[in-house]
């Protein structure tokens, strides 16, 4: 914890996007000291999309991406990439991973369920790009320790 941080927020001249970014880089990183902090709430996220993309799955709102196949009497060729919903969560969740999930894979938005899923993937991506990008500002010594 940095103490002038901590008094930069409370007493600075800070707007309130820039409070809302100071508070979010000491609570997830404590301000560059301690920048796996953040791996938390990264895992917690990679976790409830395990749970989310896979309760998908079983209701049929993940569908092949490829047109050819959502007709449910053909069947998806050997080649076709199985379903994996922690691969799906963590493809969609870390911007640099390519685990061949969300190219092959995409949630239908179909009633309140599959809306419901199609929305949480958003939130799901831009989580990753978030908590990815806090991640590497922290290891990286952007976020200056002082």
């Amino acid at each position: 914890p940095s103490p002038k941080q901590e008094a930069l927020r409370k007493y600075g001249q800070l707007s309130w996007r820039g409070r809302a970014w100071n508070w979010t880089l000491g609570t997830l990183i404590a301000h560059g000291y301690r920048p796996w902090r953040v791996l938390l709430p990264a895992l917690l996220v990679v976790i409830l999309g395990t749970a989310a993309f896979g309760d998908g799955f079983n209701r049929g709102l993940m569908v092949p991406t490829n047109t050819r196949y959502l007709d449910e009497s053909i069947k998806l060729p050997d080649q076709y990439p199985m379903f994996s919903a922690l691969g799906y969560s963590i493809d969609a969740f870390v911007p640099i991973v390519d685990l061949r999930q969300q190219a092959f894979w995409v949630p239908v938005g179909n009633g309140f369920w599959g809306l419901a899923l199609w929305g949480y993937m958003w939130f799901h991506i831009a989580s990753g790009w978030v908590l990815t990008t806090i991640f590497v500002l922290g290891f990286t010594g952007v976020v200056r320790k002082d």
